[in-house]
């Protein structure tokens, strides 16, 4: 499950980051820490900006690697498709 300030940073770096950088944080309230990475940049069936990315976690001091597709909705906030294993 993903915290406020972990959606508001996994949604700067789907719209910010380049494919395959880095964007790394400790969530302060519960010592959870992310690394997301964009991998690739598409074109969703709508017309929106998708990308797939890779989040390596340390949640309650287990590591996983989740895969994901997001794509951006009209709202501006990028929407999680798919994630694997599931991420919220």
């Amino acid at each position: 499950r993903l915290y406020n300030i972990d959606q508001l940073k996994l949604n700067q770096a789907l719209e910010s980051n380049r494919t395959n950088q880095t964007t790394s944080w400790s969530n302060p309230d519960n010592q959870n820490s992310y690394a997301v990475t964009p991998t690739r940049t598409f074109t969703g069936a709508s017309g929106e900006p998708c990308r797939d990315f890779t989040t390596a976690a340390t949640v309650n001091g287990s590591r996983q690697t989740i895969y994901g597709t997001a794509c951006r909705s009209s709202s501006g906030k990028w929407v999680l498709l798919a994630a694997n294993p599931y991420l919220l």
